[in-house]
Order: structure tokens, then C-alpha cells, then sequence
């Protein structure tokens, strides 16, 4: 047996829990907006960040993983512009100094100080038990060892959905960049980016993420959807539609180091790193070319890599704006709202969306802020930091703890679930975990959908196999 599996990390758990109690000491006694202890919170952002990371690999926790796309993506999305501020870079990287006042912007980063410190020891609380673990070498030697039976009737049947769904997406994605020849980002985007709401479709949708997964993980046609996936993510980049292109970023992520092990040795670490700097620097050239059409010319920037870096930690660190007038609403005339309770309970209960207390607290926070900011772009979008604030006030980070729990069980279960040949329960975890990646930058209601297919899929699949997973996992 391994021996990072021999023992529980019972020390990091510890840890975690002390560093949860200084975080609170300290934004309890820090309470005064001024620059140093706006850099004091900032730090302690950091440093918890950092803790989630390294406690989940330390557990032998895979880096390429879901979880870790989460933290360092509500990082970036939350903290970034602060972060930058330490290092005194220019100005025009630091929006959000200049839309916000320094108060929200303190409050915003001594609030997130509580929730990411509370993320890390919620994540704790379940990877400290290191049987609970599905490590990366397990997983490569489960599907080293995978004989998929290619005549199972349910196999084939849901290699023909696989077909059906990645077809749609593909047909989406030529949709999208036929309507962006012609469009603005901000103009397609109010157009709904082509994308046509119905029963049906939302089923494709769900099916376009879930299927491909369950198909990589099985052994089945995994050369044509890793092509479908790499044309989806260039044509989805291409639009600037960054977060749809990112649940298939993250497909790529926690398959490829299975399926193709050899890419991933030590030697090509260097090329790795180098590749994800350029990629990231590359996405503020993408939200430069939203604001015309694709045949006015798109991609064209003069400015250095280094340049092209800083920009995008300050574009995607804008979530921290949404997330300071949150909490400047709601620290002076705007009531809390339960839009986590009631987007779970619309999951979860059919037909609740009628009930007056639902009606009364569901609605979109992105265009209530964007309303509250006076901004009158197609919105500001949202953040995690941001509706915890809403729903809890203060006692936010408590949410934090227990979906920092959430999510590394959830990816763990998962794995471990595949390692058994048993696929159901698995992929829709992944499921609910890739699409959620964007919460770091969304609000709740928006993945009640996937909650709720998850729900209808998990009870259909089981009647229907009549205990599905081991039919599935033929």
C-alpha cells in the first residue's frame, strides 16, 4: 500500500482549524478600511488559497483535478485585482479602485479572507481520511486494466445519445460563430448566443458534458470526443465565450493525465507551465476582441505576454466589483435573499417555482447589481463571494465549509466510483462539479438545471437499469 494512504493527515486538519480561528480573530479586531490592513487580508486570502491547494495534493489529491480549476479560478475571480495592488502595478490594471469605493473593496477582501480559510478546512474535513482518496496512480492503473464489453445494449445506447449530443453542440458552435460575423459579444450575448432554451435541449446540453465523460472513462470512441471537445473549446474561445468553453477545458483536465499518461511525466512539467502562462495571457486578447465582430478582426494585440497576463488576472479579477456592491447594499439599504435555499429547493422540488416564497427570492443577482451599479453594459456577471454575502451576511463562510466538503467528496466519490467500473452516480458528480466551475464567477441560480437533470437522470438511470450502475458500467 502506499504510504500517503498508511495514515490520516490529522495534522492538517488541525491546522485548518486554527487557521479558521486566526481568520476570524483577525476580521473581528481589523474592522478599519486603510491600505495595510487591506494588505493584511489579502495575504491571508493567499495563504488559504494556497492551503487548499497544497492540503488536497498533499492527500495525494491529483493538481489536474476539478476542485483545485475551482479554487484557483474564485481566487483569481475574487482576489485578483488585490493581489496585483500589492505589487504596485499600473493603474489601468486596477479598475476596481477606481468603480468602488476602498470601503466595499476592505469589506469584500476581509469577508473572503473568512470564506476561503473555511473552503480549505471544509476540504480538510474529508481528504484528511486519506482512504478516501482516489489518487491519480489508481485511476491510471483502473483504466490500464479496462476491457470495456462492446456489446452491452445499454453501451450502445448511449453511444448513440453521445453521437446525438455532440452533433447538437457542434451545430451550436457553427450557429455562434455565424452570429458573431456580424455581432458584438455584448450583442450576441443578449441574443441568448444562440442557444435555444426547451426540454430537449436542456437534456442535450446536459448530455453534451455528461456522455463524453462516462465515454472517456469507459474506453468508447475517445479519439472522436476529444476532437469534438478541442473543436467545441476553439470554437467557443473564437466567440468569447470563455465560460462555456470552460466545462470542456476541465473534461481535458481530469481525463487526459488517465488516458494518455506519457504527456504528463516530469520532464514535460516545464512545457506544461508554459503552455497554461500563454493560454492564460491569451484570454484577455479574447475579451479585448468581444467588443466587435469576428470580421472586424479579432486576436490582434501589440502588447507583451507579461502585459497580456497582468490584463487578464485584472479582467477576470473583476468578480471582486459584483461582490463589493453586495456587500455595500446590503451593509446599508438592501435586505438579504435566500437565492442559494430557493435554487436548491426548485432542484430539488418540482413545480415549488410557484410557491410565493420561491417566486419572492429567486432572481438574478447579476442584473440586480448590474441595475445597483448603474452600469449599462449587458451586465456585470457575479461572484461566489458575492451571493454568500447575500444569503448569510457574515456568516457566509459557514456555506463555504460545508461546499468546500461538498465538492471534495463529490470528485473523490466520483473516482472511486470509476475505479469500480461503476459509472452512473460518478459522472453526474462530474457532471454538477464541471458545470459549477463558474460559480467562482456566477450565482446559484444559474446551475439549478443541472442539479435537477441530475436528480431526474440519477432516479430514470437506475429504474431503468434496474440498478444501473453495474448495467452502465458493462
Amino acid at each position: 500500500m502506499n504510504n500517503s494512504f498508511s495514515h490520516n493527515h490529522y495534522d492538517y486538519l488541525f491546522r485548518s482549524v486554527i487557521w479558521l480561528i486566526i481568520n476570524i480573530i483577525v476580521a473581528v479586531v481589523l474592522t478599519q478600511p486603510s491600505d495595510i490592513n487591506h494588505i493584511i487580508f489579502t495575504i491571508l486570502n493567499v495563504v488559504s488559497y494556497v492551503f487548499c491547494v497544497w492540503h488536497w495534493v498533499k492527500c495525494s489529491g491529483s493538481f489536474l483535478s476539478l476542485y483545485v480549476f475551482f479554487v484557483l479560478y474564485t481566487a483569481v475571480s475574487n482576489l485578483g485585482q488585490s493581489v496585483l495592488c500589492l505589487f504596485s502595478v499600473p493603474q489601468e490594471f486596477l479598475p476596481l479602485f477606481d468603480l468602488v469605493k476602498f470601503k466595499w473593496i476592505f469589506e469584500e477582501v476581509r469577508f473572503q479572507s473568512l470564506c476561503s480559510a473555511a473552503l480549505n478546512l471544509g476540504t480538510v474535513l474529508y481528504v484528511y481520511r486519506c482512504s478516501r482518496v482516489t489518487s491519480l496512480e489508481m485511476r491510471r492503473e483502473s483504466y490500464s486494466q479496462l476491457i470495456p464489453n462492446r456489446k452491452s445494449t445499454y453501451s450502445l445506447f448511449l453511444e448513440v445519445l453521445l453521437y446525438v449530443c455532440l452533433i447538437y453542440m457542434a451545430m451550436n458552435c457553427l450557429k455562434m460563430i455565424s452570429m458573431r460575423q456580424t455581432m458584438s459579444y455584448a450583442d450576441f450575448f443578449e441574443e441568448g448566443r444562440g442557444e435555444t432554451a426547451s426540454f430537449f435541449t436542456s437534456w442535450l446540453k446536459y448530455g453534451v458534458i455528461a456522455l463524453p465523460l462516462w465515454a472517456i472513462f469507459s474506453k468508447r470512441k475517445t479519439t472522436f470526443v476529444y476532437a469534438s471537445l478541442g473543436f467545441f473549446i476553439l470554437a467557443l474561445m473564437l466567440v468569447g465565450s470563455r465560460g462555456l468553453a470552460i466545462r470542456y477545458i476541465a473534461i481535458l483536465m481530469i481525463t487526459l493525465p488517465i488516458v494518455s499518461p506519457n504527456l504528463f511525466k516530469k520532464r514535460y512539467t516545464v512545457l506544461w507551465i508554459a503552455a497554461a502562462f500563454v493560454f492564460f495571457s491569451f484570454l484577455s486578447v479574447i475579451s479585448i476582441s468581444r467588443t466587435e465582430s469576428l470580421s472586424g478582426g479579432v486576436f490582434e494585440s501589440d502588447n507583451a505576454i507579461g502585459y497580456n497576463a497582468l490584463a487578464t488576472i485584472s479582467e477576470i479579477g473583476g468578480a471582486a466589483r459584483p461582490a463589493a456592491l453586495t456587500i455595500e447594499a446590503n451593509e446599508t439599504s438592501v435586505p438579504h435573499h435566500q437565492t442559494i435555499l430557493v435554487s436548491l429547493i426548485r432542484a430539488v422540488i418540482p413545480f415549488s417555482s410557484r410557491l410565493p416564497i420561491v417566486q419572492r427570492e429567486s432572481f438574478l443577482l447579476s442584473d440586480w447589481v448590474t441595475e445597483y451599479a448603474g452600469s449599462y453594459w449587458s451586465g456585470l456577471g457575479y461572484s461566489n463571494i458575492g451571493e454568500l454575502f447575500m444569503n448569510y451576511s457574515w456568516f457566509g463562510w459557514v456555506f463555504m465549509l460545508f461546499y468546500g466538503w461538498f465538492i471534495a467528496y463529490a470528485e473523490n466519490t466520483a473516482y472511486r466510483n470509476i475505479t469500480k467500473g461503476k459509472y452512473l452516480y460518478a459522472v453526474i458528480l462530474l457532471t454538477i462539479l464541471t458545470v459549477q466551475l463558474v460559480w467562482a464567477r456566477g450565482e446559484m441560480c444559474a446551475f439549478f438545471g443541472i442539479w435537477r437533470s441530475s436528480i431526474y437522470f440519477l432516479v430514470i438511470g437506475y429504474f431503468l437499469a434496474h440498478g444501473g450502475e453495474k448495467k452502465l458500467s458493462a
